[in-house]
């Protein structure tokens, strides 16, 4: 094969890069520093982040305020699970 590169992968980093600017434009400097660190620790949480904004820009939006995008922030959190554990389990137990 050639050195050249796939067509396909030149056409996804234009894609990334035209996602890259269109957040730019949305967001202030502050919210882009959330979404950085929601990227670093949930990927899939910022992909959905990322498909509002998306979405929000296709509608002609302007720019968001903080208000505003804490309330994207809100409704992409999940609901923390709690294990809680009513009796001890046999099934660790090793002196039986």
């Amino acid at each position: 094969m050639s050195n050249q590169e796939d067509p396909n992968t030149e056409n996804k980093k234009n894609v990334g890069d035209q996602i890259d600017v269109i957040i730019n434009y949305l967001l202030s400097k502050p919210s882009l520093e959330r979404l950085a660190n929601i990227k670093i620790v949930d990927l899939e949480r910022y992909y959905k982040i990322e498909a509002i904004l998306l979405n929000l820009y296709q509608q002609r939006s302007e720019p968001l305020d903080e208000a505003k995008f804490l309330l994207i922030l809100q409704s992409t959190e999940q609901k923390q699970k709690r294990l809680i554990y009513s009796r001890r389990s046999g099934i660790l137990d090793l002196d039986d």
